[in-house]
């Protein structure tokens, strides 16, 4: 269902709430998922991290505060490091097009 809203490129608006869910689940899993299949093979040691960001309250009297039992995100970071530099000037996937970096011009 995901796929097919995002594929329509259909006005958001046009959206319902559940279909606006299911189509941004759907593309970050295609985003995270094709960045994995890209670089994961290449990688030799990585880390991945979870960091919560603190739910904020606002207090008119005493200024914001932070509930740090709540969180209103996640920040979710994934570092890969490859055994061998990574050729930015080639194409990574078959097909792909790649914009000239400016040390390559």
């Amino acid at each position: 269902m995901s796929e097919d809203v995002i594929n329509k490129e259909k006005d958001v608006s046009e959206l319902t709430a559940e279909e606006r869910a299911a189509a941004w689940m759907g593309y970050v899993k295609a985003e995270v998922n094709t960045a994995l299949d890209i670089f994961l093979e290449k990688s030799k040691i990585g880390n991945i991290g979870i960091s919560y960001m603190p739910h904020v309250v606002e207090r008119l009297d005493t200024g914001d505060e932070l509930d740090e039992d709540r969180a209103d995100g996640v920040v979710i970071t994934v570092v890969l490091e490859f055994e061998e530099p990574l050729d930015r000037t080639k194409p990574r996937i078959p097909d792909e097009e790649v914009e000239p970096t400016p040390e390559s011009e």
